[in-house]
């Protein structure tokens, strides 16, 4: 079972969940149950015809749009520290890109070393952000 705000995913034994959702709803009233073909924290899951579930992101993926670097590919030089604006943008990318390290586990040194530049991302940076995001 993992539980993220208001949503839980749960697998086992069929008796055993029914019962926890029992208990949910003594506690919650009636939730809302979705099986087979469902997203949870950014990951679609498919129960496959022939019993194997598979997981993918690629909908989360797709979604993802780069920083616009026109204007940072005219600046000299790569170690200039971003403006207020393109700090909030390479923030809130790299937040979204770090989901991707559940099912992209190649990407994720990638993402690591760019976290290592939250507090002073340069043009640098953005550039590098976004050719992981590509």
């Amino acid at each position: 079972m993992s539980i993220h705000v208001d949503d839980i995913k749960i697998c086992g034994q069929p008796e055993l969940m029914q019962l926890v959702i029992q208990k949910l709803e003594e506690s919650f009233d009636s939730l809302k149950l979705e099986k087979n073909h469902f997203i949870h924290l950014g990951l679609q899951h498919d129960t496959n015809d022939d019993g194997p579930i598979s997981i993918s992101q690629e909908h989360y993926i797709s979604g993802l749009r780069t920083i616009p670097d026109e204007l940072l590919k005219v600046k000299d030089n790569k170690d200039e520290a971003l403006d207020d604006g393109h700090q909030g943008y390479y923030r809130s990318l790299l937040g979204g890109l770090a989901w991707v390290s559940q099912t992209s586990m190649d990407a994720a040194v990638f993402i690591g070393a760019l976290q290592r530049r939250l507090h002073k991302p340069t043009v640098g940076d953005v550039l590098s952000l976004n050719r992981v995001v590509n």
